[in-house]
């Protein structure tokens, strides 16, 4: 392969994971939103039916929802990720590997972990501005990072009036992502966890 088509291959993976970057966050977050039952008439969640309505409605047909949770939503949040993983080897060495499905089951966590980890970095940040709370954007932030510092708050609360819960549950992420690789190794997973790689 000469150097501009390995160039040219390099930008096509790039975009592709933009791509499915995208979808796979919008997917998340539709799920994550219904989990909470926000209002779905909120502007951004009218964009997350959208964006996402077109691949969530067939698999709705065939995958009913249970206990008020969008299994379909959860299935195609993975199905992405698992896309992402195999296409790369396909198209660069026509080479798949079934140890990809478990590829993709460790980063659709690790992807759960870091869209948290910024979910509860804004809405910190938000907190911190005048009104930001009751704009569409911070009222969804609220819903969406509320639950896990109701949590934290049950083991420590407030101290001296400063709610310290958003800065515990940044830290156990960022354990947990730790020792995710630390066990799997790299976040990215490149070689899909295929010891005959």
């Amino acid at each position: 392969m000469n150097s501009l088509s390995a160039f040219s291959l390099k930008v096509l993976l790039f975009l592709m994971k933009a791509v499915f970057n995208f979808f796979e966050f919008c997917v998340l977050l539709r799920f994550l939103l219904q989990w909470v039952k926000a209002d779905f008439r909120n502007p951004f969640c009218q964009f997350l039916i959208r964006m996402t309505s077109p691949l969530l409605h067939p698999l709705r047909r065939v995958i009913p929802g249970l206990y008020g949770l969008d299994f379909a939503a959860v299935l195609l949040f993975y199905g992405l990720i698992w896309l992402e993983v195999s296409l790369p080897p396909l198209m660069i060495s026509q080479h798949w590997s079934a140890w990809s499905l478990l590829s993709a089951f460790l980063m659709a966590i690790h992807f759960y972990l870091n869209v948290t980890f910024f979910l509860i970095l804004f809405s910190s940040f938000m907190s911190w501005l005048p009104n930001a709370r009751y704009h569409p954007i911070g009222i969804l932030l609220n819903l969406l990072t509320e639950p896990y510092f109701r949590v934290i708050r049950r083991v420590i609360p407030n101290i001296g009036g400063f709610d310290f819960s958003p800065l515990i549950a940044l830290i156990l992420i960022q354990i947990l992502c730790s020792a995710e690789i630390s066990v799997f190794g790299s976040s990215s997973f490149a070689v899909y966890l295929d010891p005959n790689l």
